[in-house]
């Protein structure tokens, strides 16, 4: 306490008084509270722009046996907090290993391709899809690596179905292999011959088969048989064949030598079959006759 002896009353009361002369300037220097059975509270107001409150921290939780400091803050004001332990491993909050860490999930995000973004050999990237080499069983619904040849080649298995491939496919096939296949070749070449071949005379039959269907008829009437009298009956085309409705002997003019010729006792109801362009009165018997042609 000071010497109230030192000042006069009145200086006395200037040394205690604050600046606005309102109140006591009181410095604590050291205080201990103590009670019994009762909390002790105080209310203290502080003036900001005349006062101020230091306040210390102890390295002890019961008060005594430590040291007291002041607690850090920086320029700002802020409580500075050292984290003595947390949850991340051992450094996982230094500004190294977020680094490592932000840069291992740019090379993740480098294998992440926009649609139709291009490859550039030597600087794109891509994510390693491995397989597996054995035996791998797995059931509907399950996940499974893919299934790879002892090559490292992609196993396929249609499971009895049909692979459908577009496009060229090319086979690496030994010497033994090539050779058979030379000699599949060679035959179905020779086939692909024989069966034009068998095209062409099944065309040829078909045309000949076609003349032998008619769509075109003339009645021989010219002649004494039938009933004309009137001599050599001219066809006035090339007719493909001749019924004879009652037989007997026939003379036509075939069409390719144009000579006459005599088919001797030619059945009743028979069809001859003979390109001709007249039929002459002199030697034919038969009668009843039809010229026919396509």
């Amino acid at each position: 306490m000071a010497d109230n002896l030192k000042y006069l009353e009145r200086e006395i009361l200037n040394k205690v008084l604050n600046t606005g002369g309102d109140a006591l300037k009181v410095d604590i220097d050291n205080v201990t509270l103590k009670t019994e059975g009762s909390d002790i509270n105080i209310e203290v107001h502080l003036d900001k722009a005349e006062d101020s409150v230091v306040m210390f921290s102890h390295t002890v939780k019961t008060g005594t046996g430590g040291t007291s400091y002041v607690p850090l803050v920086d320029s700002d004001g802020h409580l500075q907090v050292d984290i003595l332990s947390s949850g991340l491993p051992s450094g996982g909050a230094t500004a190294a290993n977020q680094a490592t860490m932000i840069t291992a999930l740019q090379l993740i995000d480098d294998t992440v391709y926009a649609d139709d973004a291009d490859w550039t050999d030597g600087s794109s990237k891509h994510l390693l899809v491995g397989g597996l080499y054995g035996s791998n069983t797995i059931t509907s619904g399950d996940v499974g690596p893919i299934a790879l040849a002892a090559d490292g080649a992609v196993h396929i298995d249609d499971g009895g179905n049909t692979i459908t491939v577009d496009g060229t496919v090319t086979a690496n096939l030994s010497a033994t292999d090539n050779a058979v296949l030379d000699t599949i070749d060679a035959v179905l070449d020779t086939i692909k011959t024989d069966t034009q071949a068998v095209e062409t005379a099944t065309i040829a039959t078909q045309a000949a088969v076609e003349k032998n269907l008619y769509g075109t008829g003339l009645v021989i009437t010219a002649l004494a048989g039938g009933g004309g009298g009137a001599g050599d009956q001219t066809l006035g085309a090339t007719y493909q064949s001749l019924y004879v409705g009652v037989g007997g002997n026939v003379v036509v003019t075939l069409a390719t030598s144009a000579s006459d010729f005599t088919f001797v006792n030619v059945a009743s109801g028979q069809l001859l079959p003979v390109q001709i362009t007249h039929v002459k009165q002199t030697g034919t018997t038969a009668t009843n006759m039809i010229a026919l042609k396509g």
